[in-house]
């Protein structure tokens, strides 16, 4: 009986194929003054641990902990808030492809008690996406994503919001 051999082809692809995973945490932290916000809008997207997120209008910031202009209800620390309307685009500046485990969404004081609505579409690598809605959410709600091998999420609320402790892992390929 004759033992299968693989091309060098099909080798080399082999040796590529496996994936690692390094874990971030994005949590907008000593970016805004203390006590106060900084803009962030499409010609200056905010960038953190290799990944980026931009904004579709200029109706974005990041509040320090302490900022007197607007909370994320139920979130003790720094954020990234934007309006209704506007969207996000989260990517990765280190590679193809990243996952997204968990994020803290919620709505911001600014959204005067009203409830939002959050929507996230995430583009796979090589075709297709993920959908998740999040409704009603009045307070600071861990929600869990575990999604992998993306190359882009599309972030969007139904009114002032905010995002916070973004879970990401860029997935890396490594020789065997």
């Amino acid at each position: 009986m004759s033992t299968p051999r693989l091309g060098l082809a099909a080798i080399a692809v082999l040796a590529f194929c496996a994936a690692t995973a390094s874990a971030q945490v994005v949590g907008f932290e000593n970016f805004a003054p203390p006590g106060s916000l900084t803009n962030i809008n499409p010609t200056m997207p905010y960038v953190e641990a290799g990944y980026q997120f931009l904004p579709s209008n200029n109706q974005s910031a990041v509040f320090d902990v302490a900022s007197t202009n607007a909370t994320m209800i139920g979130n003790p620390s720094s954020w990234f808030g934007f309006a209704g309307g506007n969207t996000i685009s989260l990517t990765s500046l280190n590679g193809p492809t990243f996952n997204l485990n968990s994020l803290l969404a919620g709505p911001s004081s600014i959204a005067a008690g009203v409830p939002v609505t959050f929507s996230f579409v995430g583009n796979v690598f090589g075709g297709g996406t993920l959908t998740a809605t999040f409704p009603n959410l009045t307070t600071a709600t861990l929600e869990n994503l575990h999604w992998t091998n993306l190359t882009s999420v599309t972030i969007a609320s139904t009114s002032d919001s905010g995002i916070d402790n973004v879970s990401l892992a860029q997935v890396r390929s490594r020789p065997r």
